[in-house]
């Protein structure tokens, strides 16, 4: 469950990260600003419960009520691993970075053993994360369905027409509905797939993206300085092994938004 739950602490960050009154210390995170902005939370919001956040991070006695100190003679390079996890230079973290972050963000559901509770409480209630998941499935599974019920009526009407297309290629912005037995050069021929179709798009002018295009993109990194932005997620059209990446406050900042200087 903690995954659902780091899942939630990291959408809010990121959500976060865009408004007006987010803490600076956050949006650009480094050793030194983690602490700073720790000893500010611990003193503008003393709530007891998250007391277990920061005796685990901190590695502080069950016993005592002042944690300051400890804070402040902190060994800042404890803060890097959950920075290179936030600037995506690794994968995961350990429970306790993530911790930290939703009391730093003041994430409304912590720490864990809270948030667990809710969830079993209200076994219905699912993050936002599924169901966004649950309506691109849907929506694939519609549009599927929707054709296969157009083809099946015109047959039992005996209506003569051309056979659907049943694959596609890739034109290098979209995905392009094909006859099976067509050639486009070397261009792999793939199975159709309506939603990608309908939704799969290379977002050619990543100048145009703002930071009201967070959870609405997703990108692909093609070498340390560039990346490529679409519209879905999914497998990465040109290398079927690799995935399209939903673009973090971090990513959509560095290549997009401070690249073509479009912060608003």
């Amino acid at each position: 469950m903690f995954k659902n739950y780091k899942k939630e602490v990291i959408l809010d960050y990121q959500k976060k990260a865009v408004g007006s009154g987010f803490s600076p210390n956050l949006s650009n995170p480094k050793p030194a600003k983690l602490r700073d902005e720790c000893l500010k939370v611990y003193f503008e919001r003393p709530i007891k419960e998250d007391e277990a956040i920061l005796r685990a991070f901190f590695d502080l006695p069950s016993k005592g009520d002042d944690y300051s100190q400890s804070i402040r003679s902190v060994d800042i390079d404890k803060f890097k691993p959950l920075i290179n996890f936030l600037q995506e230079k690794t994968n995961d973290t350990d429970d306790r970075n993530i911790e930290l972050l939703a009391w730093l963000i003041d994430f409304e559901l912590r720490p864990f053993s809270a948030w667990k509770n809710i969830k079993r409480e209200n076994p219905k209630s699912s993050d936002k994360l599924n169901k966004t998941a649950q309506f691109f499935s849907t929506k694939k599974t519609r549009n599927i369905t929707i054709a296969t019920i157009l083809v099946a009526g015109a047959t039992l009407a005996g209506i003569t027409t051309q056979p659907p297309k049943q694959c596609m290629y890739w034109t290098g912005e979209r995905y392009q509905a094909i006859y099976c037995d067509q050639k486009i050069g070397n261009t792999p021929i793939i199975a159709l797939d309506t939603f990608k179709v309908t939704n799969q798009k290379r977002i050619t002018r990543p100048d145009t993206l703002t930071k009201f295009s967070l959870g609405k993109v997703w990108h692909i990194k093609i070498d340390r300085d560039s990346a490529e932005f679409y519209t879905s997620g999914g497998n990465y059209p040109l290398n079927y092994k690799r995935e399209l990446q939903l673009s973090s406050y971090y990513i959509l900042n560095k290549y997009a938004l401070s690249k073509y200087k479009t912060i608003k």
